[in-house]
């Protein structure tokens, strides 16, 4: 070991804290969700996948990366709201030097009952769309996402995305969630970007690099 041991505990407390606070933030934007009538369409409280417990991955003992994904009806949907708090930098899109949110709007190319969660939202990160379109520097909209993201899944083949990325600590407060999460993501399901764009301005990055 090349660090001492209070400074692994300071870490390991250290990232408790940064999960703690991660949880209290999905908690606060899955209870905005609900007031506007947008819900959780599932009884899953799993935030993250691909995780490992094997001693050749390491890499993979700590969670990337939490999602959650909610729909306007809990059965039969063919839209997806969602978010996916983004620790480690391992998806190789953009050189990003600190955790990030990604809001995403997935457009679904037909009405389905149950798929797997995790693609829904990470489908919507501009890496796994086959062309971007932009509509301002810091907003991509309507997308394509490419099959081989998502295993050739049927019903997110095709699908297009709209979103942003905030970083993660400038959400601070639920004001901050209603006004920078909230909002945004339900302007994009309303197909209003102008709208989208000028509520996100202030905080959400530029992605043309």
């Amino acid at each position: 070991m090349i660090v001492t041991g209070q400074d692994i505990a300071e870490c390991i407390e250290f990232m408790k804290k940064v999960y703690s606070e991660s949880a209290e933030l999905i908690k606060t934007v899955e209870e905005s969700f609900k007031v506007k009538k947008w819900y959780h369409p599932t009884n899953s409280t799993t935030v993250y996948k691909d995780s490992s417990a094997s001693l050749n991955n390491p890499g993979a003992w700590m969670p990337k990366y939490l999602f959650r994904y909610f729909t306007k009806k809990k059965k039969s949907y063919d839209e997806v709201l969602g978010i996916t708090i983004t620790y480690d930098w391992d998806f190789h899109e953009l050189n990003f030097e600190e955790p990030m949110i990604c809001c995403s709007r997935i457009k679904l190319n037909e009405k389905i009952k149950d798929c797997n969660a995790a693609w829904f939202v990470l489908g919507g990160f501009r890496k796994y769309c086959e062309k971007i379109t932009y509509f301002s520097s810091n907003l991509y909209s309507d997308s394509v996402i490419r099959s081989e993201c998502v295993w050739n899944d049927p019903y997110i083949e095709n699908g297009v995305a709209s979103g942003f990325y905030l970083p993660l600590v400038s959400v601070k407060n639920s004001k901050d969630v209603d006004n920078y999460i909230i909002e945004p993501l339900l302007k994009l399901s309303e197909g209003s970007l102008d709208e989208a764009q000028k509520l996100i301005k202030e905080k959400a990055i530029n992605l043309i690099v």
